[in-house]
C-alpha cells in the first residue's frame, strides 16, 4: 500500500488558506488549530486509520504452516521395523490471486477511512468557521446598537430643554419608548453572547463557561472572492467525501474480482516423515492436496451479494458528486446575494441614511422636524447597518462554505 499520512492540523489551515483571516484578539485560523487538535471524534477516526492500514500485512499472507507430531502408543510393525512416531509439516496455497486482492481490498478500505478522516476535518473547519462569523458579527451588531443607545442618550437633555421650554411633552416620551426598546434589544444581544459562545467553546474542545464569554472576534471588513463556477465544480472531483466514495467503489470491485475466485480450490503442500526403530530406515513422504468447493449455493450467494455491493458503491459515487455540486451552488448564491447586498448597502442605502440623519437632527435643532422623524431616521440607520454587516459575515459564510467544498486534497494518493 502507498502509505497515507495523516494531514496535520497546521497543513491543512495553510493548504485551505485561513490564515488570511488573521483578525481579532485571537484568529480563525487559531481557533481552527485548536478545534482540530482537541476534537475527540477526529482522534478517534485518526486511530481507525491507523487500524485500517494495519489489515492489509494480516490478510495479504499466507496462513501459518500447520506442524504436527504422532507418537503410536501402539506401534505399527513393517518390514523394516517398528513405527514408533511420525512428523508432518503442511502449508496452505491459497489459488493465485486470492491473497493479492485480500490485500488489496484491505489497502484501499484503508484509504477509503483516511479520506473520510480528511471529509471530518473540513466539516470541522466548516462549523468553526461558519460560528467564527456568527459571533464576529453579534459582536458588531453589540457594537453598533450600543452606540445608537449612546445616541439617543445624547438626545435626552435636548429634548428636555425643549419640553421646560414649553414644547410637546409627547417627544419626550416617544424618546423614553425607543431608548427603553433600544436597551431592550442591546439586552437580548448579550444574552445571545452567552449562549452563542458557550457553542463556540464546545466546538473548541473547551468547557462552556456562560459567566464569561469569548471576547468578541473582529468581523473582517474584506470581502473574499471565489472562482468562476465551472471552476469551482471541477474541484468537487477532489473533495475527500467524492474520492473516499470512489474508493470505496474500487474496493467494491476487488471484492467482486474475489468472491468469483472463492469457489477455486485452494492447495495444501507438505510433508512428513515416519521414524522406524530398530535401525530401519526413516520413511518421508510428500503430500499434495486440494479443498473442494461443494457449497455452490454460498458461492453464488457470495458473488451476488459483492456484485449488489459494487453496484450500490458506483451509484454512492454519483449521489455523493451530484450532493456536494448542490451544496455548491447553494453556497455560490449565498455569495452572490450576499456580495450584491453588500454593493447596495454601502454605495447607496448606507450614504443616503447617514446623510438623512444629519440633515433631520439639523431640522430637529432648528425646530423644522420632530422627535419622531428623528428617531426613525436613526432607526433606519441602525438597521441598515446591521444589515450591512449581516451581508458582510454571510460573505464570508458563503466564501468558507465554498472553500470547503472546492479545494482539492491536501495530500493525494491517487
Amino acid at each position: 500500500m502507498k502509505r497515507l499520512a495523516a494531514t496535520s492540523p497546521l497543513f491543512l489551515l495553510a493548504f485551505l488558506g485561513f490564515e488570511t483571516w488573521a483578525h481579532g484578539s485571537e484568529s480563525l485560523d487559531a481557533y481552527l488549530r485548536e478545534a482540530l487538535e482537541s476534537n475527540p471524534q477526529l482522534a478517534a477516526d485518526f486511530e481507525m486509520v491507523s487500524a485500517a492500514r494495519q489489515m492489509g500485512d494480516q490478510v495479504g499472507v499466507l496462513p501459518d504452516p500447520k506442524l504436527s507430531y504422532t507418537e503410536f502408543v501402539s506401534t505399527v510393525e513393517t518390514r523394516n521395523g517398528p513405527q514408533e512416531r511420525a512428523v508432518s509439516l503442511t502449508q496452505a496455497f491459497p489459488w493465485p490471486g486470492k491473497l493479492t486482492l485480500r490485500r488489496s481490498i484491505a489497502d484501499e478500505r484503508a484509504k477509503e477511512a483516511f479520506y473520510r478522516y480528511e471529509a471530518l476535518q473540513r466539516k470541522i473547519v466548516l462549523e468553526v468557521g461558519l460560528t467564527y462569523f456568527e459571533y464576529a458579527f453579534l459582536g458588531e451588531a453589540t457594537e453598533v446598537t450600543s452606540k445608537n443607545l449612546k445616541l439617543l442618550e445624547q438626545l435626552v437633555p435636548v429634548v428636555d430643554t425643549k419640553v421646560r421650554a414649553g414644547g410637546d411633552l409627547g417627544a419626550s416620551l416617544r424618546l423614553e419608548v425607543e431608548t427603553t426598546r433600544v436597551e431592550d434589544e442591546l439586552q437580548a444581544l448579550h444574552e445571545k453572547r452567552a449562549a452563542l459562545s458557550s457553542r463556540f467553546e464546545s466546538l473548541l474542545g473547551r468547557e462552556p463557561n456562560l459567566e464569561r464569554p469569548l471576547d468578541f472576534p473582529d468581523l473582517p471588513q474584506d470581502t473574499p472572492g471565489i472562482a468562476s463556477i465551472e471552476s469551482l465544480e471541477r474541484g468537487i472531483e477532489g473533495h475527500p467525501l467524492v474520492v473516499a466514495a470512489e474508493t470505496g467503489l474500487l474496493s467494491a470491485e476487488l471484492a467482486e474480482r474475489l468472491s468469483r475466485k472463492s469457489a477455486l480450490p485452494d492447495i495444501n503442500l507438505g510433508a512428513n516423515v515416519i521414524d522406524i526403530g530398530d535401525g530401519g530406515d526413516t520413511a518421508v513422504g510428500l503430500m499434495v492436496g486440494v479443498s473442494i468447493p461443494l457449497f455452490f449455493d454460498k458461492y453464488r450467494a457470495e458473488r451476488e451479494e459483492k456484485e449488489a455491493l459494487a453496484r450500490s458503491a458506483r451509484m454512492t459515487v454519483d449521489s455523493v458528486e451530484q450532493q456536494l455540486i448542490s451544496d455548491l451552488h447553494a453556497a455560490v448564491q449565498e455569495w452572490r446575494e450576499a456580495e450584491k447586498r453588500l454593493e447596495l448597502y454601502e454605495e447607496k442605502l448606507l450614504p443616503s441614511s447617514e446623510q438623512a440623519v444629519e440633515l433631520t437632527e439639523e431640522s430637529y435643532r432648528n425646530d423644522k422636524a420632530s422627535v419622531t422623524d428623528l428617531i426613525d431616521a436613526e432607526r433606519t440607520l441602525l438597521e441598515l447597518q446591521l444589515m450591512n454587516q449581516r451581508a458582510l459575515a454571510k460573505i464570508h459564510m458563503a466564501a468558507l462554505k465554498v472553500r470547503t467544498l472546492s479545494e482539492p486534497l491536501s495530500v493525494s494518493d491517487r
